[in-house]
Order: C-alpha cells, then sequence, then structure tokens
C-alpha cells in the first residue's frame, strides 16, 4: 500500500535526523543510498549487477553490516565505479576532482612528457608547459613537444591544469552555481567549467558551447579533439 511507503519515508527521514547512531552505520548508509533503485549512476548500466553484488555483500543475513572492514572496502570499490572524470555523459564534473584532491590522487597521474599526450595540447598550451618546468619552446610544436620531454626526462611530469585541486576560477563558479540554485532555476546537473580548459587551448574566454549538450553535461576536455588536428603537429 502507498501509505505504508508514506509512513516508512517519513519515520526514516525522522530517524536520520534524530537518532544516535556511530560512523561505522553511517559509512553503510551511504553505501546504501548510492545502491538505492531511485539513484541513477551515470558511469553506465554496466555496473548496475556489480553495485547489486556489492549491495548483496554488505546486507548478508538480512541486516547491515557492521563489519568496519567490509565497508571501506565495499566503499572504496563503489566509489571507484562512480567518480569519473571523463569528459561526458560519464563525467562526475567537480565531485571526482574533489574527491581525487581529497586523497591525492595527484601521485597516480601518469608522465604526460610524451609524444603521446603532447599532441592533445595547441601551441599557446604547449610554450606554457615548458615554461613551468623551465624548458626553452622552439618556433614549431614539435620542437617544444621536444623540448619538454627533454627537459623531464627520467621525472614524472604533470600538466599543471590535469591536477585534480579546482583552481580560483572553477571555485568560484562553483559557488556561483551553488548560491543561484537557492533563488533561480539552474540546472543542478550542469559539470564543471572553468580555466584548465582555457589554460589547454590557449583561451582567455570561455568558448561557444552547444546549449543542448550544456544542458546536461559540460565537457570540459573538448578541445583535445580540435587541438589533434591544430597546430600542435606543426
Amino acid at each position: 500500500m502507498a501509505i505504508i511507503g508514506d509512513l516508512r519515508t517519513d519515520a526514516l527521514a525522522k530517524a536520520l535526523s534524530e537518532n544516535t547512531f556511530d560512523d561505522i552505520t553511517l559509512i553503510g548508509m551511504l553505501l546504501l543510498a548510492l545502491n538505492a533503485n531511485n539513484v541513477d549512476i551515470k558511469t553506465g548500466d554496466y555496473i548496475r549487477n556489480k553495485r547489486q553484488r556489492l549491495f548483496q555483500r554488505i546486507t548478508e543475513g538480512g541486516h547491515l553490516t557492521q563489519d568496519l572492514d567490509l565497508l571501506r572496502d565495499s566503499a572504496r570499490e563503489l566509489l571507484a565505479l562512480v567518480f569519473s572524470c571523463r569528459p561526458g555523459y560519464n563525467s562526475s564534473g567537480l565531485a571526482a576532482r574533489f574527491a581525487g584532491d581529497a586523497i591525492a590522487a595527484d601521485a597516480h597521474l601518469p608522465n604526460m612528457a610524451t609524444e603521446e599526450f603532447l599532441p592533445c595540447l595547441s601551441k599557446a598550451a604547449l610554450e606554457r608547459a615548458a615554461a613551468s618546468i623551465g624548458a626553452v619552446p622552439g618556433q614549431r610544436a614539435k620542437d617544444t613537444r621536444a623540448a619538454i620531454i627533454k627537459h623531464t626526462v627520467n621525472t614524472t611530469f604533470v600538466l599543471p591544469a590535469a591536477r585534480f585541486v579546482p583552481d580560483e576560477n572553477e571555485l568560484t563558479t562553483h559557488q556561483a552555481r551553488v548560491s543561484s540554485y537557492d533563488g533561480d532555476d539552474g540546472d543542478p546537473m550542469d559539470d564543471d567549467t572553468g580555466s584548465p580548459t582555457r589554460w589547454l587551448n590557449g583561451s582567455t574566454e570561455m568558448e561557444d558551447e552547444d546549449p543542448a549538450r550544456d544542458q546536461d553535461f559540460e565537457d570540459e576536455n573538448r578541445h583535445l579533439d580540435a587541438d589533434r588536428h591544430s597546430s600542435a603537429y606543426l
């Protein structure tokens, strides 16, 4: 009966706001929330079975487990399924960026001073990358790429804009959007935009955006494909 669902929902909300429970239960509750039927995780339907197995694992025996190690492992597994920095429909936006910064994920970024990665950058972005490490840029983009690779031999070079921590412009945009949700009809599903895109493509202005696409997500790396055919190959 629908009325039972209403009564349960009200009782659960009151318990969550008034009852005392420990952090072990809180972690478990967050895991349950991410496995709830009314929660859509846009990293793809292919993870649904993995989520279901995780859900069954932490509720085996008919109750939420109090095994902290099991909850920790399950939380790590589920978060790895949920968070995505890939552009497009699957992007978690700034949420994944804050998460990566919180757990020092920068340390796991690969060396970007390679011929596989550097051609993604515009000539202006390459020059800034060279300047950031003290390498002398060349007249041609391929010369600047070579200078960066040579200057960072035996080290790991990570493009500043590729790091997880949001910059001041992104934070300003993020806070402005949060404030706007209190007083207008802004779409809280919009993902982050900000200076990393401008840092990479060399622009000082926000790029034109596709309104239909921006309604659901912002592809913060949309410049990469275009730059593959730009002056970076000169």
